[in-house]
């Protein structure tokens, strides 16, 4: 289950950035960005959603895609499981907007300028998940 765990999200990250430099969207200009939110609060889940505001970040407007959990025993790992520039956060929002394939990233409410990291852990293993703000994933 903690592999899955780990790939579940780079799957997500690579899905948001499918959709927000694809043609999924709403209205005839496609510019909805799509992200992946993470957050302390609920650290065995995440969410995929789009970005209705275009504010780079999860809001209570914005309309949940998929949400993605995880046994209680897979979580968010704490402290430091959400890195901006690693400046350990709270929640991690990642956002992409068409045509850029580059990845949008906020620590709560701070434009994260190199990378965002997410850390899981099931209390014996650990995973990091690294997005650049290139838009590169990698798993290790």
């Amino acid at each position: 289950l903690f592999a899955n765990a780990s790939e579940d999200i780079v799957l997500a990250l690579r899905q948001a950035q499918v959709y927000g430099v694809g043609v999924k969207g709403t209205g005839a200009s496609f510019t909805t960005p799509y992200g992946v939110y993470f957050d302390t609060s609920t650290p065995n889940q995440i969410k995929i959603f789009a970005d209705a505001d275009s504010s780079g970040t999860y809001n209570p407007g914005d309309s949940d895609i998929e949400i993605i959990k995880w046994p209680s025993t897979i979580r968010v790992a704490s402290p430091n499981g959400l890195l901006c520039d690693s400046n350990d956060n709270t929640t991690l929002a990642i956002t992409f907007t068409r045509p850029n394939p580059d990845a949008i990233i906020h620590g709560g409410s701070v434009l994260c300028v190199t990378d965002g990291k997410v850390s899981i852990t099931n209390g014996i293993k650990n995973a990091l998940v690294t997005i650049t703000s290139t838009g590169q994933i990698s798993l290790q």
